[in-house]
Order: C-alpha cells, then sequence, then structure tokens
C-alpha cells in the first residue's frame, strides 16, 4: 500500500485508493507472488539439495557395501585355481561345491543389494516426479536446478545399475571356471583327453 500511495498528497489517498483499486489489487498481487516465488525457490532449492545428498549418500553405501562384500570372489578364485593341485575327483568335487556354494551367496548377496538400489530408485522417483511437474511454474535458476539434480542423479543410477548386474556375473567366474576344471578332469579321468 505504501508503494502505491507514496506520490499521492495524504488529503487524497483515500479517494486515490477507492478510485484506483483494481490498480491496488494488481500491484498487491504481483508483490504477493514476488515474495511468495522467492519463499518457494529457497524451499525447493532446499528440498532438491537435501533430496540429491541423501539419495547419492545412498547409492554410495550400496557401492562401498558390495565393494566390501565381493571379496570372497577372489577367494573362490584361488581356491578354483586350487583345485589344479588336487588328485583325486572327490576332492575336486568337495572343493567345487565350495565354490559353489560361496558364488550363490555372493550372488544372492549382490541381488539383494540391487532389490535395495531399485527401491532407492523409485524413492528419487517419488521425490523428484512432483518437482519436475512443478517446475513448470518455476524461475529458469530454479529448473535448472531441479533438472541437473535429477540429471546426476540418473546418471548415478545408470552406472550403479551396470556395476550391480557385472557384479551378479561377476559372482559365477569361480563357479564356471571350477565347472570347467571339474569338466576337465572327468574327461582325463575316462581317458578323452
Amino acid at each position: 500500500m505504501v508503494d502505491f500511495l507514496e506520490s499521492i498528497d495524504v488529503k487524497k489517498q483515500f479517494h486515490f485508493l477507492f478510485c484506483e483499486w483494481d490498480e491496488f489489487l494488481k500491484l498487491y498481487h504481483n508483490n504477493l507472488g514476488v515474495y511468495l516465488s522467492g519463499f518457494s525457490f529457497h524451499k525447493v532449492r532446499k528440498e532438491v539439495a537435501e533430496a540429491e545428498a541423501n539419495l547419492a549418500e545412498r547409492f554410495s553405501k550400496i557401492m562401498s557395501d558390495m565393494i566390501a562384500k565381493l571379496l570372497g570372489i577372489p577367494v573362490s578364485l584361488v581356491a578354483t585355481f586350487g583345485m589344479i593341485k588336487l588328485n583325486t575327483l572327490p576332492e575336486m568335487l568337495v572343493v567345487f561345491l565350495g565354490v559353489l556354494l560361496t558364488s550363490i551367496i555372493m550372488f544372492f548377496i549382490v541381488r539383494s543389494q540391487y532389490t535395495q538400489f531399485r527401491m532407492i530408485c523409485d524413492a528419487k522417483d517419488i521425490i523428484f516426479s512432483p518437482l519436475v511437474k512443478k517446475s513448470v511454474g518455476y524461475t529458469e535458476d530454479l529448473k535448472k536446478l531441479v533438472c541437473n539434480a535429477k540429471d546426476n542423479l540418473d546418471k548415478n543410477q545408470v552406472m550403479l545399475n551396470r556395476y550391480l548386474l557385472f557384479f551378479q556375473c561377476l559372482c559365477w567366474i569361480p563357479t564356471a571356471l571350477g565347472g570347467g576344471m571339474i569338466l576337465m578332469a572327468i574327461m582325463v579321468h575316462l581317458g578323452l583327453l
């Protein structure tokens, strides 16, 4: 109101306000919109930053947990290559069953991490869907902030998805090698090689 009436003589302000009521309302709504958009900008920016940091931390935790758990694969490979030194087929089968069991356990650990990863991806979509839909009314800076945060998380999601699928395959390498060695031992035993 002060902005609207500041250039008008004090004695004529009420009459001017009454006559120019529509203009006053336009100015009021414009000022209110600017105030609310500034408030909304800071609120949305804070939400985006918190969501991005939280989701990035969860993605990182899955990866670090995965790497720690996958240390069993080199141990399985050592056991698999140790099968070469064994003399009898039953000894090789016992070691192979241990390697197979380790591969199964490792696979289900990775699969569990993958399930957790998918849940985090769903949470990301739930968090960012309303923000992206509302971004039509946001300022360009805020639209860019929301889009960049979502794009960065999408890139991390794709990369982590590839790693998890690779690790699921990697779990079976010791078993495949051990199976090949068992097959070769059987063929040698039967005189086929």
